[in-house]
């Protein structure tokens, strides 16, 4: 049974987060698929931030000194998963900040030495780090938002990243006029994750309906801007 952990760093209420909405039929096919599923909403944990002081690389070898629930719990979930999957909302082109703040607590993972892969200097791995999938939602209406997290991504992945799923105008994809796109996309999604358990790996033919534009660039900023303007006004 392939073992996952799903982590959530969306702010948001579970109603209100698309973030969430993604995740949640993601995992729903996962489980269909047959994986046991942890859930981590990183808003509900106390992580510390990374205190730049390498005793995980020299006097606690593999542990960071932080108590917090990062040590205590989540990490050493994290490291038996077979396959881990990153969601999160884009900020400012990349992932959030409490994203962010676990990503930079899995420095215990690595060691501190220098190794060459190809033409790229990396850190070897203390123990065998789980591959992962990236998902992430925004609000602007171009999948070309996600460029550069992407390429992130994929220059920090050493080899594990086996998918990436964005999705695009996701504020606007849960108005009612959008519900048949809507569904189609999140029947995607879930058909996404028991492919991924299936055979790691996500069809062409899922990712684009998962990605698949709602409306025009301009249909769609017209109805985010009337939106904004009846909140400003009350």
């Amino acid at each position: 049974m392939t073992k996952v952990i799903a982590i959530n760093s969306s702010s948001r209420s579970d109603k209100k987060s698309k973030t969430k909405l993604m995740l949640n039929h993601l995992i729903k096919g996962m489980e269909k698929a047959g994986a046991d599923v942890d859930l981590v909403n990183l808003r509900d944990k106390k992580i510390k931030y990374c205190a730049g002081c390498f005793s995980c690389w020299t006097k606690t070898p593999g542990k960071c000194v932080l108590k917090d629930d990062m040590t205590e719990e989540i990490f050493s979930q994290w490291k038996k998963a077979d396959l881990a999957i990153y969601a999160t909302p884009l900020f400012c082109h990349h992932m959030n900040a409490l994203m962010s703040t676990f990503q930079e607590r899995l420095l215990p993972s690595v060691l501190p030495f220098f190794e060459f892969d190809s033409d790229r200097t990396v850190h070897p791995e203390r123990d065998k780090r789980p591959d992962f999938v990236w998902m992430s939602v925004c609000g602007f209406p171009d999948i070309s938002e996600f460029e550069t997290f992407s390429n992130y991504n994929k220059r920090s992945s050493n080899k594990k990243l086996i998918a990436e799923i964005y999705r695009a105008a996701a504020e606007s994809m849960v108005d009612p006029k959008y519900k048949q796109t809507l569904q189609n996309i999140l029947d995607a999604t879930e058909l996404a994750g028991i492919e991924l358990i299936q055979s790691r790996k996500i069809s062409q033919n899922t990712l684009i309906t998962i990605t698949q534009p709602l409306d025009d660039q301009k249909t769609i900023a017209q109805e985010v801007n009337m939106h904004w303007q009846e909140q400003i006004s009350g």
